[in-house]
């Protein structure tokens, strides 16, 4: 059986990172929350399937005339218990052109300065995606739309191999920010794949990464993705995202959530969807 707690996600209090959130901010953050399924994950780390999800929430004035984010929370036990709540997985919407994606841990002046030199090189616009945690994940994503089947031939095509060269380099220093400490980096690959009338978000998640794995990922993994994601999709027609980490010039299927945000397939090998 779930169990459920009532936490306090966000306020208007000025946070340890120095950021302080508006209120109009925590009133979107809630609408987000009472119209999609929005996982629980632990520290932030997409390495780990979800524990929960959240299921409601709402604003309230705190003593001090500031203001905070409550989430209704369920934290899984047994998830063939869990109901259909009739809510759909938040997923990142499709768009037409690779897209960087950056975490708090990049919000200093060197790291903007690349950030902005991908922009040009991609000619779209960074987006910030705020992670909190008590020792927060460095990210940076690289997300584009691609045909299922086509990922492998889409990749270089989206940008050409002589702007991949120049990327590469920047990708690598971007998610080397913690080599002398036990902090991982991570770059995560994230393909959008538009179906008839939903999406279906692929990550694949390189931790601290070198120059051959993200060779690895162009001309190795994507291949594997366009052999295994139709069918490994076909298992269950209410998946919505599945996540991988490429690991050792292999590729880990860490699990797949459903649109009710229940983690399938816990750490299985590709191989047996082969």
């Amino acid at each position: 059986m779930s169990k459920y707690i009532e936490s306090v996600i966000a306020s208007t209090i000025l946070d340890r990172h120095n950021e302080k959130l508006t209120l109009k901010t925590l009133e979107n953050m809630v609408s987000s929350l009472n119209k999609y399924n929005i996982p629980i994950m632990i520290e932030h780390d997409p390495r780990i399937p979800p524990i929960g999800r959240v299921l409601k929430g709402y604003v309230r004035e705190r003593e001090d005339k500031e203001f905070e984010a409550v989430a209704l929370i369920e934290f899984f036990d047994d998830t063939s218990e869990v109901e259909n709540n009739g809510k759909e997985l938040k997923v990142h919407d499709s768009i037409d052109q690779l897209t960087i994606g950056y975490s708090f841990s990049h919000k200093n002046e060197s790291d903007l300065n690349e950030i902005r030199e991908i922009e040009f090189l991609l000619n779209s616009k960074a987006l910030y995606e705020a992670k909190k945690s008590a020792d927060p994940i460095s990210i940076i994503t690289l997300t584009g739309a691609f045909i299922l089947g086509g990922i492998a031939s889409g990749f270089l095509n989206q940008f050409g191999a002589d702007i991949w060269d120049l990327l590469k380099p920047k990708l690598i220093r971007l998610s080397s920010k913690h080599k002398t400490n036990n902090t991982d980096d991570l770059l995560i690959f994230r393909i959008l794949i538009k179906k008839i009338n939903f999406s279906i978000e692929v990550e694949i998640i390189l931790t601290n990464p070198l120059g051959s794995d993200l060779d690895d990922f162009a001309t190795n993994t994507t291949h594997k993705l366009d052999r295994i994601l139709e069918e490994l999709i076909s298992v269950n027609e209410d998946i919505r995202k599945i996540v991988f980490e490429q690991k050792n010039n292999s590729l880990i299927l860490k699990y797949a959530l459903t649109n009710n945000g229940i983690p399938l397939f816990l750490n299985k090998t590709i191989d047996s969807f082969l």
